[in-house]
């Protein structure tokens, strides 16, 4: 907790059993200058856990000596199915354009328990929830010899929404975060030089997340919180094989 030991302790006894079943099946195809994919996919999975988080307040803190013996226990069903498609066309030799596509479904239910100091705080059950959404994918890219290659892309993406299973209050254990969705811009290019011993990547990029989840540990407590993020910058990736069996890189972002 980054915390001097003298002003607070922490023992953290937990455990947790996770059980998942996942399936997906695809089919594809290609004819001329087409080639796509459609699938299914399909997750369902319990977990069932457990927490025990004794905090032992030391004589300089504000509590001045207060243990909070915290015990939480969650059962939880999370069940996810999507329908998803991707469709490749070359437009002419070297310029190719890529759609995609995916729908999903999200349904989360829980039973939360906690109690404090021997003394239950609340007892939800049947907490439940279902999120849906469509995201999407654009790609267009041209190459423009076997060695160099540019593109530009525009992508979507969907993060459900979770209960959060540390909450010290009913209201907060009971009200589920929202669920988090990103759109991203990107541009590069990829090529290869000197007989393909040396490659450069470079890529801008200009990610945007809405109610994006936030973790914060305000002692005593876990919060949790959406907020909204951008982030906008540029990665570059060389690597270079001065010689056969030997390959040296770099990641700059």
């Amino acid at each position: 907790m980054n915390v001097p030991p003298n002003l607070i302790s922490v023992i953290d006894f937990e455990g947790e059993k996770n059980t998942q079943f996942t399936h997906e099946v695809r089919v594809g195809g290609e004819s001329g200058r087409l080639n796509w994919v459609v699938g299914l996919y399909g997750i369902r999975q319990t977990v069932d856990r457990f927490a025990n988080t004794p905090i032992q307040f030391g004589p300089t803190t504000p509590q001045r000596g207060l243990l909070l013996d915290r015990r939480y226990t969650q059962d939880a069903l999370s069940q996810s199915g999507a329908v998803f498609g991707q469709a490749n066309y070359e437009i002419f030799d070297g310029m190719s354009v890529t759609l995609g596509g995916r729908y999903t479904y999200d349904k989360k239910t829980i039973d939360q328990v906690y109690n404090q100091n021997g003394t239950q705080v609340y007892d939800l059950r049947g907490l439940s929830e279902t999120w849906k959404r469509f995201t999407g994918r654009a790609t267009i890219d041209y190459k423009i010899s076997d060695d160099v290659l540019i593109f530009a892309t525009y992508s979507e993406g969907f993060k459900s929404g979770l209960f959060a299973s540390q909450a010290t209050s009913a209201f907060t254990a009971s009200t589920p975060l929202k669920p988090e969705d990103a759109t991203n811009w990107e541009a590069g290019i990829k090529s290869q030089f000197l007989d393909r011993r040396l490659q450069v990547n470079l890529t801008v990029f200009d990610l945007k997340v809405d109610d994006l989840h936030l973790f914060r540990l305000v002692i005593p407590d876990l919060l949790t919180a959406n907020v909204d993020s951008k982030a906008r910058g540029l990665e570059a990736d060389v690597q270079i094989a001065p010689t056969d069996g030997l390959r040296l890189g770099g990641t700059l972002s």
